[in-house]
């Protein structure tokens, strides 16, 4: 399997949240609910509210349209935690490994969102990658 697709298989596989024992789920598990829920707006909210703790958050269209994307920070003390332990994971100063991996994905590109309070580069990566 090509590290880019090994990475993106352990990310969607994360437990998250990390810490606590209530409400735990798959990061994509978070994803679907954050897409499929749109019309049950608390669990969307709460799948972003926690996607966001790991420095992710779906790509919404203005116009409503479906979201076909899903960003990673590429700085973000969240993913630095989801990645120890494994080669992705960044050194003290570094992004890390996962801003690369999740660059070389079919059909990913780089973008600037707002993480937290602030606007970052990250990448987008496309949900159906998420599917197969």
């Amino acid at each position: 399997m090509p590290d880019e697709r090994a990475w993106l298989a352990r990310l969607l596989s994360m437990v998250i949240p990390l810490d606590g024992v209530r409400d735990r789920n798959t990061v994509a598990a978070f994803l679907r609910a954050a897409v499929k829920n749109e019309v049950f707006e608390t669990a969307r909210q709460e799948a972003d509210r926690v996607l966001g703790f790991y420095g992710l958050k779906i790509i919404r269209h203005k116009d409503g349209q479906a979201p076909e994307h899903f960003a990673i920070a590429n700085r973000h003390l969240g993913l630095k935690r989801l990645h120890e332990g494994t080669h992705w994971a960044g050194r003290s100063g570094a992004i890390g490994g996962w801003k690369q991996a999740a660059r070389d994905l079919p059909g990913a590109h780089e973008t600037v969102l707002r993480f937290d309070s602030a606007n970052s580069k990250c990448t987008a990566i496309p949900l159906s990658l998420g599917e197969a």
